[in-house]
């Protein structure tokens, strides 16, 4: 049982250690060849397909969105179709097919989901249709609009960018307005990408080509604007480069996808910009080529159409100043708490006079010290066998002092009608502080009964009690069945 005992926790430290290394490696080398340190923003993971073949990875990922479950759905032009992942990136399931049924789809690009009324909505530029489908992916209908780009699901409507004017169609995707035209003027939108509506009708609209944010009221009046269209490719005060995907968290947080500056902006419903994230061009995890959509899955996660890196990247982003000191915590490690309390838990074998005193009569130091490396007893005991030797081994250099409070003594003699030798191992075998909150294991070896009496009939679970002839029959026999065998 001892060897037994010793290998458990060999292969306990063991694991520890290779889960050290694990996080030594993956959380604080941070290989430089796999992902790139950016401030506030923390690579979760990367979804490049479905499968090995061809058909099965992604191509030029454009739109994403997610459902109240976490659920992302990207859609995949090329492919003409839209792939459906979980929350760990997980497939699910695929629909839409290239062709030109209803139902079909040519050219998907931006995606919304309405998770309140089950539906899809995908945006289809080259079948100039907005498609709805269910959460299962069944075709429900289509409307017929010219060169839809993305849709945004409002209280009761849906909005939906165009290559010039923002089209408002009813939930079943009746056509019942339009805001503005292309055009560079205040109130024209040039090939407008995101949109995202907030809690009071406002919508917010990233004017492509005109590289700017727009903020409207529900009348489509213009609330506000950030960037400008340009005076030339490279000008340098338009603000913003080639704003892309919007999204918005429960903050009400606008969330701006820049490809040209491969990063993400976040601004307020005011206008004013709070934060950047990225910035880094490659294709290094936590780098973007053209970044395209982008998709808010709650509790500071977003999913982004890495577009020419053939991926969604799943990150988390949290504004400068609210961070949380567990915000970047890999959280895996706390599966390994309950392993490192049962390390913690080592057993304190407890001993009283009369225990130690057979123990040094029949010389099984040694045999004690297999079952417990220490020996707790009270200054008495240590006083009395402190300079006791077997075959090297000394009893001083085995025994630990516990110590005890002498009112305790005078409390238990009251309660429990015991001598004061009884009380004063009771004492002794009362839990510290520190045994409670490591959840310590005791066993404590005497020979009084009385001891047992009291602690059996207390109304709490007792702890591990044995006397002598008790830790004899189980010790000694398992110390004799893992001899060697003669030949």
């Amino acid at each position: 049982m001892v060897r037994t005992k010793t290998l458990i926790i060999l292969v306990a430290i063991l694991l520890l250690t290779m889960a050290a290394l694990a996080y030594f490696y993956f959380y604080v080398l941070n290989n430089p060849n796999d992902q790139v340190e950016n401030q506030g923003m923390t690579h979760l993971f990367s979804i490049y397909g479905w499968g090995d073949k061809p058909d099965e990875l992604m191509k030029r990922p454009t739109g994403v969105a997610a459902d109240d479950k976490g659920n992302i759905y990207v859609t995949l032009p090329s492919r003409g179709k839209v792939a459906e992942f979980d929350n760990n990136g997980n497939f699910i399931r695929s629909f839409g097919s290239q062709g030109m049924a209803p139902g079909s789809l040519r050219g998907p690009i931006g995606v919304a989901v309405d998770s309140q009324r089950g539906r899809v909505y995908v945006a289809d530029r080259e079948r100039f249709r907005l498609v709805i489908f269910n959460l299962q992916g069944k075709y429900i209908s289509e409307t017929t609009i010219m060169s839809p780009v993305t849709p945004a699901v409002g209280k009761d409507r849906i909005y939906l960018s165009t290559f010039g004017p923002i089209a408002i169609l009813s939930l079943d995707g009746k056509i019942l307005n339009s805001w503005g035209s292309r055009s560079r003027a205040l109130g024209g939108f040039d090939y407008p990408h995101g949109v995202v509506v907030d809690n009071r009708g406002n919508i917010y609209v990233s004017d492509t080509n005109n590289t700017r944010l727009v903020a409207l009221n529900k009348k489509g009046d213009v609330l506000w604007t950030r960037g400008r269209p340009p005076a030339a490719v490279l000008d340098p005060k338009k603000g913003l480069n080639l704003p892309a995907g919007l999204a918005m968290d429960e903050k009400e947080r606008i969330y701006v996808v820049d490809a040209f500056d491969f990063a993400i902006k976040v601004f307020n419903t005011r206008g004013n910009q709070v934060a950047q994230f990225g910035g880094s061009a490659g294709n290094l995890e936590g780098q973007f080529n053209m970044p395209d959509g982008i998709a808010y899955m709650g509790n500071k996660v977003f999913a982004i159409a890495d577009k020419f890196n053939d991926r969604v990247q799943v990150v988390r982003l949290t504004i400068p100043g609210e961070e949380g000191p567990f915000d970047n915590f890999p959280w895996w490690l706390l599966l390994l708490i309950p392993l490192l309390m049962a390390l913690l838990r080592r057993k304190k074998f407890i001993a009283n006079e009369d225990f130690m005193e057979l123990v040094v009569q029949d010389q099984k130091l040694r045999l004690l010290t297999q079952v417990a490396k220490r020996v707790h007893v009270s200054q008495q005991v240590f006083d009395r066998f402190a300079d006791y030797e077997e075959d090297a081994l000394k009893f001083a250099d085995i025994a630990i002092v516990r110590q005890y409070k002498q009112e305790e003594i005078r409390e238990l003699v009251e309660k429990h009608d015991v001598t004061e030798n009884t009380a004063a191992f009771l004492a002794l075998a009362k839990k510290k502080l520190a045994e409670k909150i490591l959840l310590g294991r005791l066993t404590l070896a005497f020979e009084d009964e009385k001891v047992r009496e009291v602690l059996e009939g207390n109304g709490k679970k007792p702890p591990k009690m044995i006397n002598y002839q008790e830790f004899l029959d189980k010790y000694e026999v398992e110390e004799e069945e893992a001899a060697p065998q003669a030949t």
